[in-house]
């Protein structure tokens, strides 16, 4: 039997990128085409990656650190910097993260890990930033605090570093580092970021190593217009089957399916 009507209801069941989404698809005499806009929370993470581009910044400190780029992958071979007394280091500055971000996409947080060790027992972090648009920037997550800690500095526990290799982690899933940011923000060769130590006290010439430093990008993805069409005619045969589409305003692929005509059939009238 023909439904006898001026429109008809279908669901149409898609799942984008793990999310299923209803629509409701009205059809009348001719094609329809729908944009529904739908919501979608989905929380991502890229990373850890390693940087490209490795140089010392003169933000901080009096010592250069040598072989920066030995920091783009962990592999035991170190940048290093080195003093026979007190110093404080050089920033260690590592961009072009390769980062791929959706764009609109929101970032929740940003995490930093840096693989580091002294031979000595009184170094500890001067300066730990992010960088963006090539400028250092934001709160300051350096450890300086905690056991180990004295007025005179570091001895060798807690936050204070140790001749054995650490890998420590700064910032955090939903850490924004002081700073507000776009998905272009991060996928730009100048975000990065930025590290220096400290030996507090103590003589003779003493080595500070750092073997890899890595960024993982928290983020949730943005919300997409899902555009269906039928091609379902202005009457259709109660249980027999049309095929529907979408896409996503974002290009991301929604797989067609055959839905049933879901509309009970039309008794004519006498």
């Amino acid at each position: 039997m023909k439904t006898s009507h001026t429109s008809l209801f279908v669901r149409l069941f898609a799942r984008v990128n793990l999310f299923t989404i209803v629509a409701s698809l009205i059809l009348g005499p001719a094609l329809s085409v729908v944009p529904v806009f739908v919501p979608l929370a989905e929380a991502a993470s890229s990373g850890p990656n390693n940087g490209l581009t490795f140089a010392n910044d003169s933000g901080v400190g009096t010592v250069d650190w040598s072989n920066p780029s030995n920091t783009q992958t962990s592999n035991d071979v170190y940048a290093t910097t080195n003093g026979n007394a007190v110093f404080v280091s050089r920033y260690l500055k590592a961009t072009g993260f390769g980062f791929n971000i959706p764009s609109g996409s929101t970032i929740d947080g940003i995490e930093v890990r840096v693989e580091r060790n002294a031979n000595s027992t009184s170094v500890h972090d001067a300066g730990v930033f992010i960088v963006k648009n090539g400028s250092i920037t934001g709160a300051d997550q350096s450890k300086t605090s905690g056991t180990g800690f004295t007025s005179s500095g570091c001895s060798g526990t807690g936050n204070c570093w140790t001749n054995t290799e650490t890998t420590v982690t700064y910032g955090s899933s939903t850490d924004l580092w002081g700073a507000t940011w776009t998905a272009e923000d991060i996928n730009a060769l100048t975000f990065g970021a930025a590290f220096a130590a400290s030996r507090t006290f103590g003589t003779g010439n003493r080595f500070i190593y750092v073997d890899n430093i890595s960024v993982t990008v928290y983020y949730s993805k943005t919300n997409q217009t899902i555009t269906v069409t039928s091609s379902a005619p202005a009457s259709a045969i109660y249980g027999s089957t049309f095929p529907v589409a979408a896409t996503a305003s974002s290009g991301l692929a929604v797989q067609s399916r055959q839905r049933e005509a879901a509309q009970s059939p039309v008794v004519p009238s006498q």
